[in-house]
């Protein structure tokens, strides 16, 4: 679990609860987010506003696919920070979303579902691109053990 807040993430902006003004650091919630592994495989559940902190105070340093479970911003927002995973993978990621979430994440991230420019220079690539050959065919309603399975199925060979 990267986050376990709100949508508004705890403590709330302006709001002097109990909950948000305690001392106690379980009080202190990131937005949700999830990250699930299988065995080397890495599931990214939801790219919260947070993300880079959360990833960052988790340990994660790589992800093989990112799926979305709806289009609210606080579960879409960080997704411009998954291109740090693009980079260090060294090309797209696999992105899982029913088709109407994904209309709405690849209208309001659309450089990031378009193939480079080809007088863009090689190397910007990876930073640019998530998922270029799936993302005009969005998986609906697949269950996360099937994610994992067809992430795991998609690894080059070593």
């Amino acid at each position: 679990m990267l986050g376990t807040g709100t949508s508004h993430g705890v403590p709330m902006i302006g709001c002097t609860c109990e909950v948000c003004t305690s001392t106690d650091p379980r009080d202190k919630r990131m937005r949700p987010s999830v990250l699930i592994s299988y065995g080397p495989t890495r599931v990214l559940v939801d790219t919260t506003p947070e993300l880079r902190l959360q990833c960052i105070a988790n340990g994660v340093d790589h992800i093989d696919a990112v799926v979305f479970t709806h289009a609210h911003a606080d579960h879409i927002m960080g997704l411009d920070d998954v291109r740090r995973f693009n980079h260090l993978k060294g090309g797209p990621l696999d992105v899982w979303a029913e088709e109407r979430a994904f209309k709405t994440i690849s209208h309001s991230f659309s450089y990031a579902f378009r193939e480079p420019d080809p007088e863009e220079k090689p190397g910007d690539y990876p930073d640019k691109v998530l998922y270029a050959d799936l993302a005009a065919r969005p998986r609906n309603r697949e269950t996360l053990w099937r994610l994992c399975a067809a992430a795991e199925r998609m690894k080059p060979a070593a």
